[in-house]
């Protein structure tokens, strides 16, 4: 029996569940050598960590003491396939919850987990340019229509077939209205939108071309105005605020979570 096999079997043996039935990964892994959380800091991040058991066997780490260990449980590293989706049923049934739809109060009726999806949502459950990806920090302090200036690189997978693309998620709440190649302002009109993770030559500029990422790359870009609930004119990143498709008189902004 191969090593890491055998560290399957134990570690199966100890918690009375098989592998199959071991629940998914939190956070992010340590890294491609085995048991490498005793080389994370033991802090709060440790719990964030989750490492390489043998071969896709893999074990959260945890406080232990004074050190990170890899204590458990065993886990399932999360794979796109199984978290991709194309409607508000069939997401659920991958284990995405719902948290929060525009125009109910800016706050989270279910605790973010590992990962978020937004997107647009009709009232039979149909969805439209939803993507999902990692959880920031700065979410699971606040809704993102109560941030200011926050701007986190994400990878950001498109719910229905995989797509991934790595940009700057901006989310904030004061910034003269325009696209989401605008740099900072201090108007009333917020956004939640991506752009690429690399500015252009003399930084973000309100220009009113759009393009902040390639038009095939079709994230939402949610406009509402100051802290309110609503939808405004939300339309996709890759345009100007006034001249892309608008989604609004027939869906909702939804944020889901898993």
């Amino acid at each position: 029996m191969k090593c890491w096999k055998l560290v399957a079997f134990l570690l199966c043996q100890v918690s009375g569940l098989k592998y199959e039935a071991a629940p998914e990964c939190s956070g992010d892994v340590t890294g491609a050598k085995i048991f490498e959380c005793d080389e994370q800091a033991a802090d709060a991040d440790c719990a964030k960590k989750y490492t390489v058991a043998g071969g896709d066997v893999h074990i959260q780490c945890a406080i232990s003491g004074p050190n990170c260990l890899a204590v458990g449980p065993f886990c399932k590293k999360t794979s796109a396939a199984s978290m991709t989706c194309s409607g508000l049923s069939d997401c659920e049934s991958k284990g995405w919850k719902k948290t929060w739809t525009s125009g109910t109060a800016t706050k989270y009726s279910v605790a973010l987990g590992t990962h978020v999806l937004l997107g647009y949502v009709k009232e039979n459950g149909e969805m439209s340019h939803a993507w999902y990806f990692k959880t920031p920090d700065s979410w699971k302090t606040t809704h993102p229509y109560n941030l200011q200036h926050q701007g986190d690189i994400i990878e950001a997978i498109r719910a229905s077939d995989g797509t991934k693309y790595e940009g700057e998620l901006v989310s904030d709440y004061s910034n003269y209205g325009g696209g989401c190649e605008c740099g900072k302002g201090s108007g009333h009109w917020g956004r939640i939108c991506l752009r690429s993770k690399t500015p252009p030559g003399g930084g973000w500029k309100c220009h009113g071309k759009g393009g902040a990422v390639p038009k095939e790359i079709d994230f939402p870009y949610i406009r509402g105005y100051g802290r309110g609930n609503g939808c405004g004119s939300s339309s996709l990143s890759f345009y100007n605020w006034n001249s892309g498709p608008k989604f609004c008189g027939d869906y909702k902004v939804v944020i889901m979570t898993n």
